[in-house]
């Protein structure tokens, strides 16, 4: 079997009811090393996104690379019109899917598009530009389809229907004004509440809004009670839960009343959060630290997690490998790597 070099292996043994007193442990088994073709240049990926079976990963220097079966098998994409519109290339920092379509976003308000994840047409989210784009979202608001971008300074940018465009400005006030180093946003996530479709976006000194409308306000009450940066968001089990510095978890069932629970009890310690997912296929939220440790929670009110750093291939205690991006599909969970490794669990 192919060495996984820097990547946390997961795997999950159910016992008993699948959603009742589930056991989920932690172990190196469970997950396969793919044939990546980010790890001859040392690609970082920067992240993965999937529409059920299919899945998108991006690096941070411009590689595209597309999957047909969860993770298994990947081929890069030839992505030359893309190159053609960007002379310097790209970077991207996140890419997403919803509404039909994969939304891959960088620097500059540089972004790439593609209903396959195959054929990609290169794009500039206008009102993003010349700011530095950290994450992407897309989902139902109001009965429309709507993709989200965020990032440098606290601004934030929405399309309706296509992330072709057009792409508006958004009310930036949350986070500052554009016009001065107000924070950047690093975490946005699509999810309903009460039967309402909304955004909720996080990330510098704790700050926090969601987006309920198309009027591109983002609502929020300032911080969600703490000063730590959030460095990600996700939605399942009818709560959004936001991660980031030292340890930071909050969980919330009703973002609209700006209501955040903190958990103080962590396994992750003061570790910093780079990445949570929800897998509704096991019901549970998949998160990562800045080293190697994955945690599992339902509800994100408790946690398990393990650290396999010492076990890993060539790697030990100093092993300068990182967990950089994570995506759930219908059938397995894919691990992407700093250093270009991807890992599909069974």
């Amino acid at each position: 079997m192919k060495k996984i070099i820097g990547l946390v292996c997961v795997v999950l043994f159910l016992s008993g009811c699948y959603f009742n007193n589930t056991e989920v442990f932690l172990s190196p088994e469970g997950f396969h090393a793919a044939d990546s073709p980010f790890t001859a240049g040392d690609h970082a990926i920067s992240g993965i996104a999937n529409n059920g079976t299919a899945a998108v990963a991006v690096s941070n220097d411009g590689v595209i690379a597309y999957s047909p079966d969860s993770g298994v098998t990947w081929t890069r994409v030839a992505a030359e019109n893309i190159v053609d519109n960007f002379i310097d290339g790209i970077r991207f920092n996140a890419v997403t899917w919803g509404g039909g379509w994969f939304l891959a976003a960088g620097d500059e308000g540089r972004a790439a598009y593609s209903a396959d994840g195959i054929h990609w047409q290169a794009g500039v989210i206008g009102p993003m530009s010349p700011k530095n784009i950290y994450c992407v979202a897309a989902g139902s608001v109001a009965g429309r389809t709507v993709f989200a971008a965020a990032g440098n300074d606290g601004r934030m940018a929405h399309a309706e229907d296509s992330p072709a465009g057009p792409w508006y400005m958004d009310d930036v006030s949350t986070f500052g004004s554009a016009d001065y180093y107000a924070g950047n946003v690093y975490a946005l996530a699509w999810g309903e509440i009460k039967g309402r479709g909304m955004f909720v976006a996080a990330g510098d000194r704790g700050k926090i809004a969601f987006l309920r409308d198309l009027s591109g306000k983002w609502y929020s009450n300032g911080r969600a009670g703490t000063g730590e940066t959030f460095r990600s968001a996700a939605y399942g089990n009818d709560r959004f839960i936001a991660v980031g510095d030292n340890g930071l978890i909050k969980y919330s069932l009703d973002p609209l009343n700006s209501t955040w629970v903190t958990i103080k009890d962590s396994v992750f310690g003061l570790r910093y959060l780079n990445g949570i997912a929800f897998d509704p296929v096991i019901n549970r939220f998949i998160s990562y630290s800045d080293d190697t440790i994955v945690g599992l929670s339902e509800f994100g009110e408790s946690w398990n997690a393990s650290n396999f750093q010492s076990r890993m291939a060539g790697g030990g205690a100093n092993d300068p490998e990182k967990i950089s991006a994570i995506s759930c599909t219908a059938s397995r969970i894919i691990l992407g790597g700093s250093r270009g490794t991807i890992a599909y669990s069974n």
